[in-house]
């Protein structure tokens, strides 16, 4: 009875490993979407600075 308890420990401990690495990824995935356009933008605008008078 102790080895099938600690076979059950084993799976659900490589199961929540499996899904904190598919939380890691996904979130690490929505970051990269939102980071890259972002970087992007400022390449795009050569990290002009627009003063509020001039606008």
């Amino acid at each position: 009875m102790d080895i099938r308890l600690r076979i059950a420990a084993l799976r659900i401990s490589y199961l929540y490993l499996i899904y904190e690495l598919l939380l890691l990824r996904i979130t690490a995935t929505r970051w990269q979407n939102v980071y890259f356009p972002m970087t992007q933008d400022f390449k795009d605008r050569q990290f002009q600075v627009y003063d509020p008078e001039f606008v």
